[in-house]
């Protein structure tokens, strides 16, 4: 397994492990107005195309396993020594330990070299995978809104 920047022929294949991922933890049914679900907002393959397209040497990094993306991550800075992952998720069928920190990790080093000394995470408060996955990485619970679509933010400095 490696990790590379992920690229626009990626995009698919990043939609389908987050919607898989998502629909396993929520349902798919957390709302975020006008009818949409997060999983079709969040996901939507046109939005992830110019995500991206638009990225930088910050961004989306996929793993790769016998030429397929088994795990995907986006990230980038969030304040002069801040950065964040937004979304970090592997196919069902591939440990989150191993692809998941493969992508985690080349996301920290981009950060670090970037400037930042802390790391942002947030994850659904019963996604017990995910919290543990950042606990095992060193973040920890700073707020949590366990109501109807609430969310867990975490931080750790790297």
């Amino acid at each position: 397994m490696f990790v590379r920047t992920a690229r626009e022929t990626d995009v698919s294949d990043i939609a389908h492990i987050f919607t898989s991922r998502w629909g396993d933890v929520a349902g798919g049914a957390v709302s975020v107005g006008e009818g949409d679900t997060v999983s079709e907002t969040r996901f939507d393959v046109t939005r992830l195309q110019r995500d991206i397209r638009q990225a930088d040497e910050h961004g989306w990094v996929v793993a790769v396993d016998d030429d397929a993306v088994v795990a995907a991550a986006g990230g980038d800075l969030v304040g002069d020594e801040s950065g964040e992952v937004f979304s970090l998720h592997a196919h069902p069928d591939v440990q989150l330990t191993d692809a998941g920190t493969a992508v985690l990790q080349t996301i920290t080093a981009q950060q670090v070299v970037a400037g930042a000394r802390e790391q942002y995470a947030t994850c659904l408060p019963h996604d017990d995978e995910a919290l543990s996955f950042f606990s095992e990485h060193g973040f920890e619970v700073v707020s949590e809104d366990t109501g109807s679509g609430g969310a867990i933010r975490l931080v750790r400095r790297i």
